[in-house]
């Protein structure tokens, strides 16, 4: 069963839970770690290669019910809408790229990608003081990044990408680029566009293989680096989601009921759709 982003009411709880009771709305951490390796002892669960996840290793949210261990769960206040709390994971993600990042104040910050992750860095990247362009093919995802503060954007099926950015940046290229695409391309523009001793950080999940020069990283002094997942950025963004610090209700574009899940990965497939949340009402 799929699924990892939910929030939820606790309706039966094990003999040991102590900090949980019926009744209580909770969003989860959907990825469990072993504790004892050399990543989880020195602070870096994220990196577990024990880890198992909902919706991957073990049956997900996408159903009536989901089984989850105590320590994964965290309180949502009663005053957050449900459309809200649910964004608790992928905030966490986007948190975690953006520490990545260093200081932004001040910087021109190239997102690759308007999808939910994009979106979320986006907001994020202009909130720490960045000027931020967006990458994107669709018009519509690039529309709500401007809704949503982004300064610039660019179609890259319209104009050549990396011309665009260093035409906004003086020829130099941008100090920071967040690739959230997740295609092998994506990742070799995102070198092409970083000026020289500038950062790039690679949060889309390509599996194919990306043609990047060694002798253009090494002479530029280009640092790569992944983000993945989320060490204690989860709580931060329970925090955050719990302040109302984001606006999420551009990004979400249906809300359909648990019976057409299929439906809503046939609209993501066909680029027609954004953020798709499942109602289990």
């Amino acid at each position: 069963i799929l699924g990892h982003e939910f929030v939820g009411i606790i309706e039966k709880v094990g003999n040991n839970v102590h900090k949980f009771k019926i009744g209580d709305r909770v969003v989860a951490d959907p990825y469990f770690t072993c504790d004892k390796c050399m990543f989880c002892i020195s602070g870096h669960r994220n990196l577990c290669r024990s880890r198992f996840s909902l919706g991957i290793d073990v049956p997900g949210c996408f159903a009536e019910y989901v089984k989850v261990p105590e320590y994964a769960l965290w309180s949502i206040p009663d005053h957050v809408p449900d459309r809200e709390a649910v964004m608790v994971e992928p905030t966490a993600v986007a948190l975690r790229a953006i520490k990545k990042c260093g200081s932004l104040i001040g910087k021109k910050v190239v997102v690759i990608g308007a999808g939910t992750m994009g979106q979320l860095i986006s907001q994020l990247a202009k909130t720490s003081g960045a000027e931020v362009i967006v990458l994107d093919v669709v018009d519509k995802k690039l529309e709500v990044c401007r809704q949503m503060g982004a300064e610039h954007v660019i179609n890259a099926m319209q104009e050549d990408p990396i011309k665009a950015v260093r035409k906004l940046t003086g020829g130099f290229g941008a100090p920071v680029v967040i690739e959230t695409a997740g295609l092998s391309k994506t990742v070799e523009q995102a070198v092409d566009m970083v000026q020289p001793g500038g950062k790039v950080v690679v949060v889309g999940l390509s599996t194919k293989p990306a043609a990047i020069r060694p002798v253009d990283v090494a002479r530029n002094e280009i640092e790569i680096c992944g983000a993945v997942l989320y060490i204690e950025e989860f709580g931060e963004a329970v925090d955050l989601v719990s302040k109302r610090m984001f606006e999420y209700e551009p990004i979400i574009s249906h809300m359909l009921p648990l019976n057409e899940c299929r439906e809503g990965f046939d609209l993501l497939a066909g680029q027609q759709a954004m953020k798709i949340l499942i109602n289990m009402d």
